[in-house]
């Protein structure tokens, strides 16, 4: 699984650091595409918390290759973008151990999902399950149809419905980087690694640095997203 087991529940192990209880849980694919896009840590921080008050799952930091080179060249793209993945994955505090509610919680998801064929993978599963196993207020996924699922889901699984309003895609991230900073002050450095994400490479080439038209672009998206996910996105 890849999930360390020996150590206490309340332990959460970042590089440097220990801490309690995270305020967002954040997936591999928003951490690598945001690492490429040189704005981890200031997405972050437009939502209103530190990278400190943030946590992957230690087995996310290791499948985006925090200790393969090869890895995150594969991952991010190589020479800048794998040392910009390298220094967030370094950076990130990361949970090592999961309690028997999440991981009995989260295989109910596999196995519902398969069963009504539903779009929820066991990354996606895990991360959900820690949120509200812990009442972590919110979740990053790059997982759309994750998304999407998740009203199904909630059909047959009630606690999830405990999940709305606490889901944070990309394109959220990057609307709030925007509005906090202005478009001038981050287009060079998101324009750079815009390749890593079709959605955002399509809004900024039809915007280009025209910061109106880029907020439009990215409200459109989250709007379309928020018509299938019923109440699960941040507003």
């Amino acid at each position: 699984s890849g999930f360390m087991t020996g150590l206490p529940r309340s332990r959460w192990v970042g590089r440097t650091h220990t801490m309690i209880s995270p305020k967002l849980l954040v997936d591999a694919d928003i951490l690598i595409k945001l690492a490429v896009l040189d704005c981890f840590t200031d997405c972050i921080q437009s939502v209103g918390y530190s990278v400190r008050e943030c946590a992957t799952l230690n087995s996310m930091r290791i499948s985006a290759g925090i200790n393969k080179p090869a890895v995150r060249d594969r991952k991010a793209g190589a020479g800048l973008p794998a040392q910009r993945l390298l220094a967030t994955l370094q950076l990130i505090p990361a949970v090592d151990h999961l309690t028997a509610a999440e991981i009995q919680m989260s295989s109910e998801v596999t196995r519902v999902s398969q069963r009504h064929g539903l779009s929820v993978d066991g990354g996606e599963a895990v991360l959900m399950s820690m949120s509200i196993q812990r009442g972590i207020p919110y979740l990053t996924t790059g997982d759309k149809k994750a998304i999407r699922s998740l009203p199904e889901l909630a059909r047959y699984l009630p606690d999830f419905q405990r999940l709305k309003g606490r889901l944070m895609p990309l394109e959220y991230l990057i609307l709030r980087l925007v509005q906090a900073q202005g478009l001038a002050l981050v287009f060079s450095r998101i324009s750079s690694g815009l390749a890593c994400d079709k959605s955002l490479r399509d809004i900024f080439t039809a915007a280009g640095q025209n910061q109106r038209l880029v907020e439009h672009g990215l409200n459109a998206k989250l709007e379309d997203l928020r018509r299938d996910a019923d109440g699960y996105l941040k507003s």
